[in-house]
């Protein structure tokens, strides 16, 4: 829309300059003519502009045009706004509750948040597919994943260990905001389970050299519960 409404802005500027181009031309040529104030005389001055109607019209033309859409343009932008504002406030809700447990999502998906409405608003918020998630979570979360267990509570507590199979201390955080930040399309019935997959792939890639043995991890796990009961 942006691009069109800067083409049309041209465009306009372009014929309206050419248009007083010609004009001084027409005006020109006009004052050579004999004074004749008669409705003749009229009709000649006219005729001297005849030939340049096409530009006249086709200015004005391409002038409301450029207005109506600048119109449409400035509409879809309110629109927008408002729709990001109501967003945001919903998400934002969510938001607050990670702001002590890590704080480091809290942040980051705040730093996020307007890219990812800005990509998916004209799909209202929606994502259609796999294809689409992946896309999305290659781009703003795959990389960050290490930060987000890092910095979760649990994991803080249980001192960077994991037990031998698959396991997330920040995953139970991010899908208390999943559905505000990211929609699935209703046809998209496996949104959640791809998420999730995509999510503990990449946990599983940070944990793999940090796993302790059964007893190890039982340990600490009852240690960090019993500091959290002292508490």
């Amino acid at each position: 829309m942006k691009i069109l409404v800067r083409i049309l802005f041209i465009t306009v500027w372009f014929l309206l300059g050419f248009s007083v181009v010609v004009t001084m031309f027409g005006l020109a040529k006009a004052f050579t003519m004999e004074l004749d104030i008669s409705y003749t005389g009229l009709n000649l001055f006219l005729n001297v502009f005849d030939k340049y109607g096409g530009i006249y019209t086709t200015s004005f033309t391409v002038l409301g045009i450029s207005l109506v859409v600048e119109q449409i343009s400035l509409s879809f932008q309110a629109n927008k706004i408002s729709t990001r504002t109501e967003w945001k406030r919903k998400l934002d809700e969510k938001l607050d509750s990670l702001r002590n447990r890590n704080h480091y999502m809290y942040e980051h998906i705040n730093l996020v948040a307007d890219d990812i409405f800005d990509e998916l608003f004209v799909t209202d918020q929606k994502v259609n597919n796999k294809e689409e998630l992946t896309s999305l979570f290659d781009k703003y979360f795959k990389d960050v994943i290490p930060g987000y267990e890092q910095r979760s509570e649990d994991n803080i507590g249980l001192g960077d260990i994991y037990p031998q199979h698959s396991k997330s201390y920040s995953f139970k955080y991010f899908e208390e905001v999943l559905y505000r930040l990211l929609r699935p399309k209703w046809t998209y019935n496996r949104f959640y389970l791809d998420f999730r997959e995509l999510y503990i792939a990449q946990v599983d890639l940070y944990s793999r050299d940090k796993k302790a043995t059964e007893s190890d991890y039982r340990r600490a796990y009852n240690d960090y519960q019993a500091s959290k009961m002292k508490k």
